[in-house]
């Protein structure tokens, strides 16, 4: 692609994200990624126009007041055949080039209308966030912007499909971007760029939490160990291991946990969990969901899992927990090895293990020390590795890089 605009050192990089920004639900965590990041940038740096689905305004209450941004919505639909267990289904080159055609149609004329928006006030730089999101590339093409494509998903190489979706995003994009280099196989020429969380603000909101408090909210004994696992309940996440993990740990006689499966889901998959586990164990499960910023409920676990199957590229939950100084059981795949150091700050298991989650489990409930230790020792990784304030140069780095003159 070529480039036609350059930033002047002395004002904001006017930055578009275009993403698939739906508040009306929840605040999802590539979006949250960048709000820590642009939140640590600051209005010196940038000014940004976000660009995504419904509700995009909404962002407003975690974005901070001193930056001037702009909120469009765009009402686009998401790419999301290749994403998670969808890159895996088994179609016909007829049935792909039905569905790359008409989502490179809807790309179009949403990037028609992001022309027509910012007629009078185009970006700097063009920034694509996830790759289930398509207009960002077309806008960009047309207006012969820089554009970076963030990708926040494993796109696994192994997928002929995924193979050539990586290369189109290479194609259309200056730059591609990913957070770990685990996610990165599929992609010829992809920066690892690590994602960032607001330590201060995580810490701050816990400072006064009371973990018995909490417990005895959700009418749970403070004396019974918590174990927790934060996302959406699906088959990716691996909530599913979580449960009958525990219910290995039941059968071998162990005292029951409190279980926290904090996220969102349906009816159907939260009765497929309270099912595997014996009813003294089940009386201890709670489905939460929580408003983002809470991390209450996070902060009065004494054990986070994160078993996922699919590889997870660099999950806001691990790193939360490790923030939160919390020991981290996670799966030996995606980001998550690049996140927890193996018998430091937690245990990594291979995926889809069952057996060995419950192993890990049952050492970390059998050692308050060993909680302790690891516990301690990711809080000091976080502190080191995490922060969105250390992250933010490398993202200003690659803006000023693409947007200086030639």
């Amino acid at each position: 692609m070529q480039m036609t605009t350059s930033a002047p050192s002395a004002r904001p990089l006017h930055l578009l994200i275009v993403s698939s920004t739906d508040t009306s639900t929840h605040i999802h965590g590539a979006d949250r990624d960048w709000v820590n990041l642009l939140n640590a940038l600051g209005p010196e740096r940038v000014r940004v126009t976000w660009a995504g689905i419904r509700d995009s305004k909404l962002l407003a209450r975690y974005l901070h007041n001193s930056l001037a941004v702009r909120y469009l919505d765009l009402d686009f639909v998401p790419f999301y055949e290749l994403v998670y267990e969808s890159m895996y289904r088994a179609r016909s080159t007829r049935n792909w080039a039905g569905i790359i055609r008409a989502n490179l149609r809807g790309a179009r004329r949403t990037g028609k209308v992001l022309s027509q928006a910012l007629r009078d006030d185009k970006p700097d730089v063009v920034i694509t966030n996830t790759s289930v999101v398509l207009p960002g590339a077309a806008y960009a093409r047309a207006e012969r912007l820089p554009h970076v494509w963030c990708v926040k998903e494993f796109l696994d190489p192994q997928v002929s499909a995924c193979r050539k979706y990586a290369w189109l995003i290479e194609k259309l994009s200056d730059a591609v971007v990913i957070p770990s280099a685990a996610i990165g196989k599929a992609f010829t020429r992809a920066r690892v760029l690590c994602d960032g969380s607001d330590l201060e603000l995580i810490e701050r909101s816990v400072a006064d939490v009371d973990r018995a408090k909490v417990l005895q909210s959700l009418d749970l004994p403070p004396a019974q160990l918590a174990i927790a696992q934060t996302g959406v309940i699906s088959q990716a996440k691996g909530q599913q291991l979580t449960a009958q993990a525990c219910a290995r740990l039941a059968q071998a006689g162990t005292r029951p946990c409190s279980l926290l499966f904090l996220g969102a889901g349906k009816e159907e998959d939260k009765e497929a969990l309270r099912s595997a586990l014996p009813d003294d164990w089940r009386q201890s499960m709670r489905f939460i969901e929580f408003e983002p910023g809470d991390f209450s409920y996070l902060a009065a676990a004494d054990i986070i899992v994160h078993p996922s199957t699919i590889p997870d590229p660099y999950p806001n939950a691990v790193r939360e927990a490790m923030i939160l100084g919390k020991p981290v059981i996670g799966s030996r795949s995606g980001g998550i090895p690049e996140l927890v150091i193996d018998k430091v700050t937690g245990i990594l298991v291979e995926p889809n293990d069952e057996p060995a989650l419950a192993q890990a489990l049952g050492r970390l409930i059998d050692s308050p020390e060993t909680r302790a230790q690891m516990g301690a020792a990711g809080r000091q990784r976080a502190s080191e590795k995490f922060d969105a304030k250390v992250c933010k140069n490398a993202f200003h780095d690659l803006l000023l890089e693409l947007t200086s003159p030639a």
